[in-house]
């Protein structure tokens, strides 16, 4: 995502176009709002040389790299017990929440129509 991409007062992220994106268009919350604003001040504040378009960037001013992230993301699964280091478990990528998500909704009997639109997936 690049900075141009985020909309913080429609609150907003408008994603890059794949083959199957059927909608661009990301809607978040107000506290998201809220940590996104935290964000774009130490953002100027790393970006002040290289002016990169990147929205989220490292300390060094470059556009953050996904092992990094998803390194992040397993330490927190870890923390809240969704990962136990076992050989299977070792594939728990961010993408996977995005389906434990859809999961859970479906099992506590949300309808298929609604999960979709939670997901922004729109046929």
């Amino acid at each position: 995502m690049d900075f141009v991409d985020l909309d913080i007062n429609k609150m907003t992220i408008k994603l890059k176009k794949t083959a199957k994106r059927t909608n661009r268009l990301v809607y978040f919350d107000e506290e998201t709002a809220y940590v996104l604003r935290r964000w774009l001040k130490q953002r100027e504040n790393r970006n002040k040389d290289k002016n990169h378009p990147a929205l989220f960037i490292s300390k060094y001013g470059d556009r953050l790299d996904l092992y990094p992230i998803d390194d992040l993301f397993r330490k927190y699964a870890k923390r809240a017990g969704l990962y136990k280091g076992t050989e299977i478990e070792d594939k728990i990528t961010p993408h996977c929440a995005r389906h434990w998500f859809t999961t859970e909704l479906l099992e506590a009997g949300m309808s298929f129509e609604h999960v979709q639109h939670l997901r922004e997936i729109r046929p």
